[in-house]
């Protein structure tokens, strides 16, 4: 029969209160964990705000940094790029000046030209307009009485250009009538450009002899 040791209380009361003991004492470093926690996990969120609240001050930072220098850099590209444009197209007036001036250099040797200039001198040349109205009455057969040419200073053409001179040459032939009639007829024809300003043929009573008394207008460059 095997021997059967004695429950003593006092043993039994011990491991009781030991095994308290261990409990109470778990509980407590629970309870503590626990309450450590929320304040661990407020901590890292405390830091982790601070840090991002210090990298986006320093991106702003930065950016307010570099913006005035971005704006700077664009807005020199851009003037870069209006510059290039603008002198693409005086590179193309330039040329189609150059042209031009090719062409009209080119014009002025041919000699319409010089009939041109000679329509309208810049000077009045009046010698030389004088000898063409002359040769003009010669062609037709009429002789020449008289030749009186003086400037027009209130010329009431005033479609004119304010550039343009105009000067009166007064001339009287005697004639046939139809001798006379050629000579009006041709004298605006000339080179140099002239108007009939008014005309007048009158009859000498002592041997029927026909004058015309015409007065020309010409014109020449200031």
């Amino acid at each position: 029969m095997p021997d059967i040791k004695p429950i003593n209380p006092d043993t039994d009361k011990s491991k009781t209160q030991h095994e308290k003991n261990l409990e109470s004492i778990h509980r407590r470093r629970y309870l503590s964990t626990i309450h450590i926690l929320p304040d661990l996990r407020k901590k890292k969120t405390q830091d982790y705000l601070e840090t991002l609240l210090t990298l986006s001050a320093l991106i702003l930072a930065a950016i307010f940094a570099i913006y005035p220098t971005l704006s700077t850099v664009v807005d020199l590209q851009k003037q870069l790029s209006d510059a290039e444009q603008i002198f693409q197209q005086l590179q193309t007036k330039k040329a189609a000046l150059h042209s031009l001036q090719t062409q009209y250099t080119n014009l002025l040797t041919q000699p319409v030209f010089n009939e041109i200039f000679y329509a309208i001198p810049k000077s009045s040349e009046i010698e030389g307009l004088a000898a063409d109205i002359q040769a003009t009455g010669q062609a037709n057969n009429l002789v020449q009485k008289s030749l009186s040419i003086s400037p027009v200073k209130n010329s009431t053409e005033s479609n004119l250009p304010a550039n343009v001179s105009t000067f009166a040459v007064s001339i009287s032939f005697e004639g046939s009538y139809q001798d006379m009639q050629n000579f009006l007829s041709q004298i605006v024809q000339i080179q140099r450009i002239v108007t009939i300003h008014s005309l007048e043929i009158s009859k000498n009573p002592a041997d029927n002899a026909l004058t015309l008394t015409v007065l020309l207008y010409g014109y020449s460059e200031n």
